[in-house]
């Protein structure tokens, strides 16, 4: 599954760059957002960077952000963790 860089402002106003599967980045009327599944453990959310067809769903978080166009294929499992080391 393709990623993206994305940058991203949190609840809590800190200002963060993150790697996300291009199909939980939407765009609507000029705006960029990134989709993150809540309230779900670390363990599911890892399953669901990992699926290939994960899609985001309407219980989702909706995060205004950027992107930085820069796009690659599978994330290792280490990258993985840390990725969601900084998200949760």
């Amino acid at each position: 599954m393709p990623y993206t860089l994305v940058k991203i402002i949190t609840s809590t106003g800190l200002k963060k760059e993150v790697t996300a599967p291009d199909r939980w980045i939407q765009e609507k009327t000029g705006n960029t957002y990134l989709r993150w599944p809540n309230h779900v453990t670390t363990q599911k959310v890892n399953e669901l960077l990992a699926d290939e067809h994960s899609m985001p769903t309407e219980e989702w978080t909706v995060q205004k952000c950027s992107t930085q166009r820069i796009r690659w294929g599978p994330l290792p499992t280490k990258t993985l963790n840390h990725f969601l080391s900084c998200l949760i």
